[in-house]
């Protein structure tokens, strides 16, 4: 009787992969998934870091800002760039 199915190969170790090379295939691709899951989130971590890192530094910038102008305001000090240059296309004497 012949149901259609294809025929039994004669030796049945050339129908396929074995045992251990379809598990070391497994082991390797693990491996390398680990590996790219690992540094994917090592990049994620430092890339918040630094960018927590650059709010803090722009914080203390503005900071600084306030701080110079309130003590300039209180000071009555004097902003250099704004006081007018009346030697500014004029060569200096040799």
């Amino acid at each position: 009787m012949n149901s259609g199915l294809p025929a039994v190969p004669a030796n049945r170790r050339e129908a396929g992969f074995s045992l251990p090379e379809m598990l070391s295939v497994l082991v390797a691709t693990v491996m390398f998934s680990g590996l790219i899951i690992y540094f994917a989130f090592s990049f994620w971590s430092s890339t918040a870091t630094l960018e927590n890192d650059m709010s803090a530094y722009v914080s203390r910038l503005n900071a600084g800002d306030i701080l110079r102008d309130t003590f300039n305001e209180s000071s009555g000090m004097i902003i250099q760039n704004s006081l007018e240059d009346n030697n500014t296309h004029k060569p200096d004497a040799a």
